[in-house]
């Protein structure tokens, strides 16, 4: 709702300037570095609406797009984007987000850049569900602690969903017990209970 974000941003103290970008009290302006790979077309398409979105709303902003390696070798894992990066996580149903979110997986120098929180997302609370989720066996008891830390997350907002790639599974007629996962996880996840049983032939 680009109309509810302007009357956010004139709220927070940052009206649009002369030539229509925001600033703040001291005068400067609201100007934002969107950082990612530059070997993806689709990343690059996708940053342009973004930007373009940004821009509508009276925010600056500038694609700093740099090679893969450079980009997740150095701007992701050492945590030297200076404001927004976008890139993606691959995670399954299994993922309880563990490394994604507790505050002791934070890449830094001190644990030798170790950890894929890269947003520096930082919640005692969630790092302590997450814990304790790591260490119950009790399917329910489980399932209680990651609802919490799913709506600290959603409250908290460190990290903004944009798209969902499609995985496609494709088999033989007859297989029974095969269970995607919906993500790129293995799909052999559950092989032990895969089935084939007798089909007959199409006519």
């Amino acid at each position: 709702d680009p109309a509810a974000a302007r009357q956010l941003l004139d709220e927070a103290g940052l009206p649009a300037g002369k030539d229509g970008v925001r600033v703040d009290a001291s005068g400067r302006r609201v100007s934002l570095s969107l950082a990612s790979s530059s070997e993806n077309a689709d990343t690059e398409q996708t940053l342009l609406l973004v930007q373009r979105a940004l821009g509508d709303i009276g925010i600056d902003s500038q694609l700093e797009l740099s090679p893969f390696k450079v980009f997740f070798g150095e701007a992701v894992r050492k945590r030297r984007f200076p404001h927004v990066a976008y890139l993606a996580w691959t995670v399954d149903p299994s993922s309880i987000g563990t490394q994604l979110w507790r505050s002791d997986r934070i890449p830094s120098a001190d644990n030798g850049f170790k950890g894929q929180n890269t947003t520096g997302f930082r919640n005692d609370e969630v790092t302590a569900l997450l814990a304790e989720a790591d260490r119950t066996l009790e399917l329910g008891k489980r399932q209680a602690l990651l609802a919490r830390v799913q709506r600290i997350v959603q409250d908290e907002l460190p990290a903004i969903p944009m798209s969902f790639k499609p995985v496609v599974i494709v088999h033989r007629i007859g297989v029974s017990g095969l269970v995607p996962t919906g993500g790129t996880a293995p799909l052999a996840w559950n092989a032990h209970a895969w089935r084939l049983v007798s089909a007959a032939p199409p006519r």
